[in-house]
């Protein structure tokens, strides 16, 4: 069975090769992402649009990307064990807020390939 690739699969691995330790915990950190379709298919498309080509997304996939996202951090602040279950709170509450923030950004970015539901 041939194995499909994604372009932001060959992005990650010139990536790796080329990165120092921090970089290569940045790419295997995405890497986790990408196995989840809802992060997939919203990285692909910043991807692809990165490179200067268009790609049509839904709205609802930007939408279940962020919140693929949320969730995979509030899970890495709530096994912080480093973290006070006050600075836990806080922390979720600025990343929320902040990925939100990138979410509507990126919606006005996207513009017209932006397909709404």
């Amino acid at each position: 069975m041939k194995q499909q690739y994604y372009l932001v699969d060959v992005l990650l691995k010139i990536l790796e090769d080329n990165y120092d330790a921090f970089g290569r915990e940045f790419v295997q950190r995405v890497r986790v992402l990408i196995k989840m379709p809802e992060c997939a298919e919203l990285f692909n498309c910043v991807v692809v649009n990165a490179l200067g080509l268009r790609a049509k997304i839904k709205e609802s996939i930007v939408d279940r990307g962020i919140d693929c996202l949320i969730d995979f951090y509030e899970h890495n602040i709530d096994n912080d064990n480093s973290l006070t279950e006050k600075q836990r709170n806080q922390r979720k509450i600025k990343m929320k807020n902040d990925m939100y923030l990138c979410r509507d950004l990126l919606k006005v970015s996207l513009g017209t390939q932006l397909e709404h539901d």
